[in-house]
């Protein structure tokens, strides 16, 4: 079954070309694409350096065994196609670059603060991510041990790193306070919506005079004699054969959606009552048409409680302010080291396509 990972095209990450027609298959990337479609597409990756970093140099093949292991952390058992990861692979490969060059930034200021992650902690992370059957999972994102352990001590130090410089002020600036506020916003941008829940009976004569009057009589059944606006069409209709007597669905409006006129005629009225006949013209008929309009009831839709909207506006100020702190923590290192991001990247060939397939 194909799944949909479009989601992960926007996810944050923490954290020699290769001889043209070389495939992607002896890297693991090489799947049936459809049962529609028996022709096997291949996808090639077209590795070069792409940024040097404290004397490291990141390649395309490094950025695709980040963007592999995310894939696998979403589903361990999911096994993508390969248009999936072309398209991931497309969306993704600037944003990753990008912060794995920050994440040696981070890993150059863990290193001049001695910080370290113990080995404990790393195999303790390695059965977490890949569990007992180490060398079997690592095979599906085409790592062995030492790479995976690697990848994942690195990890670990970035996140102890991002959560003191990140993480913790982050935290400290959402307050109670500020949730209290943004809920309010939120009921200024949300306020209480109505539904008019109605039906239209409608009275079509060449007689203009004669559909008036039917009306009256239609509301006079309707008020005085509490017949239903079926019984009511029934009654008329054998009563006055020649005249056109109908009844609309049910109608759930709001009051934006109606016109002026409607919204007039339905405001005025109690829920569960009929509004006297009035002559409208009918812009589908090019006639004037008797109506009387029922409205059964009118539902509110309030703004969500704020019990259950906290933890919403809670994240989100917290993505807004990690987003803002991460920013700031960027900077830092990259004044504090006399290093610039971009100027780190290799250029690159106009023509440069990193993966295609074939």
């Amino acid at each position: 079954m194909q799944r949909n990972f479009s989601f992960l095209l926007t996810l944050p990450l923490f954290f020699s070309t290769l001889a043209f027609g070389q495939i992607g298959d002896a890297y693991g990337l090489d799947q049936s694409p459809s049962a529609l479609n028996e022709r096997k597409v291949r996808l090639v990756i077209n590795n070069r350096p792409l940024a040097k970093v404290n004397g490291k140099v990141i390649s395309l093949f490094d950025v695709v065994k980040k963007l592999d292991l995310q894939f696998y952390d979403y589903d361990p058992e999911y096994t993508p196609l390969t248009e999936e990861k072309y398209q991931f692979y497309q969306a993704r490969w600037k944003p990753a670059l990008d912060d794995m060059i920050i994440e040696e930034l981070i890993l150059l200021d863990a290193e001049k603060r001695e910080i370290e992650i113990g080995d404990g902690e790393v195999r303790q992370e390695m059965l977490n991510r890949f569990g007992p059957n180490i060398m079997v999972n690592l095979d599906k994102v085409s790592l062995n041990y030492e790479e995976a352990k690697n990848m994942l001590k690195k990890e670990l130090i970035c996140q102890k790193l991002l959560g003191f410089n990140v993480g913790f002020p982050a935290s400290q600036y959402v307050t109670p306070e500020k949730v209290q506020t943004a809920y309010t916003a939120y009921l200024e941008k949300t306020p209480p919506k109505e539904h008019y829940l109605y039906q239209v009976l409608s009275i079509r004569s060449t007689d203009k005079e004669k559909a008036v009057s039917i009306g009256d009589e239609a509301r006079t059944l309707l008020g005085h004699e509490k017949l239903s606006l079926e019984q009511v069409q029934d009654k008329l209709t054998n009563a006055h054969p020649g005249v056109a007597i109908t009844i609309s669905e049910q109608f759930n409006k709001e009051p934006k959606e109606l016109s002026s006129q409607y919204k007039s005629i339905l405001s005025s009225l109690n829920e569960n009552s009929f509004s006297s006949p009035c002559t409208q013209f009918s812009k589908y008929t090019k006639s004037e048409v008797c109506r009387i309009f029922h409205l059964i009831k009118v539902d509110e839709e309030l703004p969500n409680s704020f019990n259950s909207m906290h933890e919403t506006l809670r994240q989100d100020l917290m993505n807004t302010a990690f987003e803002k702190a991460k920013a700031g923590y960027d900077a830092r290192l990259e004044k504090k080291f006399g290093f610039s991001k971009e100027a780190s990247k290799i250029k690159l060939p106009k023509q440069y396509h990193p993966f295609f397939l074939l």
